[in-house]
């Protein structure tokens, strides 16, 4: 058999492998300009995860603030004996599912609890904003240890974890959700029928900013699909006796009739399925905002939502936009679980809970802490700060940004492909090793085109030579 020479493909592999080096180096600069910011970040990508604290995830995370150097916890109202944390078991979590009334949620989160949890800043009443309504007494306090959570681990060990990162009110979804979106609650403190109901139609948002900004954008939502056009007209998913899906209360923009009747606005609005088609085929916007599904909703077991999440993740590291891209990983709420740290006061008023908070880019420090203060208001300052565009609210412009997350001055790095052990093995590689694979795959069928041009030249040249003159 002949040998085929593969000199220049040598060549080709070599000269990529330079242009595309693996980690920089690990002396980097500590903030990120705005200029770089510009140059740098093209595509800000927003997961919203929910219903957890930090200590639920990271409590024990290394170099975080964790729940390892806590040594009072919150006591049991009908024993007075504190209750410590309890490690997440799936007997725990059956048991607790089993035992719950039908249509209740197991942990209370919403306004009220919040505040008895929160205790003025003692942080001691999280076990009897529980029991006083019905829950079991350790719930509030469920970990789950690196084993449970391995994923979520394996982000924080290669890239950013913010470990003084808050929600921006006490209570659930809705009032966080359009902090996250609109940079206020509108006076919304918890999420009923009612409250969905007052949310004005007139209520500006970061999508509203950018279509008027021309700024591309999309929101992917989870579920999207099944949601009715013409109930959500009639207002039918408010009235008392129908149930409201729980993306209304999640993606509120859901509940702006705006969102459906203006048809550039309603062009934002995509399926979960339509990010990974538009991260694979390099089509995502400048900014995209993902609920995912399934979620991570509390005593759900943590293995399929965890899948989901690493699968957003990997479409963005193989996506050509990867280099260009910056997605941040935020849960909306406490969900009622426990957490040791008392939110701060902002503008005379008090944060929500401490929530995780991740952030993944080429660009981002490699197993990085960061300690700096965020709530979701700091994700709007972002986008605006990237895209030139006003504060919507005071609570938007004093927040702080996240330029110390970033280190812009060494090549971008590679982004790996995580993975589950229920994970199928991802069948393409990340971007530089795409690039490889295409530049080897074009030099194949180069000497294959080759070969089959002289095999079937040579019995044509052959022929002529027989032929008489």
């Amino acid at each position: 058999m002949p040998r085929v020479r593969l000199f220049p493909l040598t060549l080709v592999l070599c000269g990529l492998a330079l242009a595309h080096p693996g980690s920089p180096p690990s002396a980097m600069a500590d903030v990120a300009s705005a200029g770089d910011l510009s140059q740098r970040i093209d595509h800000i990508i927003v997961v919203v995860e929910e219903n957890h604290t930090f200590d639920s995830y990271f409590a024990s995370y290394p170099g975080a603030n964790g729940t390892y150097a806590v040594d009072s916890y919150p006591r049991d109202p009908t024993t007075g004996m504190p209750v410590e944390p309890v490690p997440y078991s799936e007997s725990f979590r059956e048991g607790v599912v089993a035992s719950a009334t039908k249509g209740k949620e197991p942990l209370s989160n919403a306004r009220p609890a919040a505040e008895e949890a929160y205790n003025g800043g003692l942080m001691d009443g999280f076990v009897g904003a529980q029991v006083r309504r019905g829950n079991d007494r350790q719930i509030a306090m469920v970990y789950y240890s690196k084993e449970d959570v391995r994923g979520l681990w394996s982000v924080a060990d290669r890239f950013v974890l913010f470990d003084n990162y808050f929600s921006s009110a006490l209570g659930d979804s809705l009032p966080n959700m359009l902090h996250l979106v609109a940079g206020t609650s509108n006076g919304i403190k918890t999420g009923t029928k009612e409250t969905l109901a007052q949310i004005s139609d007139g209520l500006p948002t970061v999508f509203d900013q950018l279509q008027a900004a021309g700024v591309s954008w999309k929101y992917y939502i989870g579920g999207l699909e099944s949601l009715d056009r013409e109930r959500i007209a009639g207002g039918d998913y408010l009235r008392s006796d129908e149930p409201t899906p729980s993306q209304f209360y999640w993606a509120p923009i859901l509940g702006m009739k705006r969102f459906w009747e203006d048809p550039q606005l309603n062009a934002g609005l995509a399926s979960q399925e339509q990010f990974f088609l538009d991260a694979a085929e390099g089509r995502l916007p400048a900014v995209s905002f993902v609920l995912p599904s399934p979620t991570d909703h509390p005593l759900t077991a943590p293995t399929a939502p965890q899948q989901r999440l690493l699968s957003l993740v990997n479409a963005m590291g193989k996506s050509p936009q990867w280099e260009s891209s910056a997605m941040l990983i935020v849960w909306d709420e406490w969900g009622g679980f426990y957490d040791h740290e008392p939110p701060p006061q902002v503008d005379g008023l008090g944060l929500g809970f401490r929530v995780p908070a991740l952030l993944v880019s080429p660009w981002a420090k490699r197993g990085y802490v960061s300690h700096v203060q965020y709530d979701h208001t700091s994700i709007l300052s972002f986008i605006a700060q990237r895209f030139g565009l006003p504060s919507l609210s005071p609570r938007v412009a004093a927040s702080n940004s996240f330029e110390t997350a970033f280190e812009f001055d060494a090549p971008p790095r590679e982004a790996p492909a995580f993975g589950l052990a229920s994970i199928p093995a991802a069948p393409v590689g990340t971007p530089s090793q795409n690039r490889l694979t295409l530049m080897a795959y074009l030099e194949i069928f180069a000497v294959v085109a080759a070969v089959i041009g002289f095999l079937v030249w040579t019995p044509h040249i052959a022929d002529r030579k027989e032929r008489p003159s």
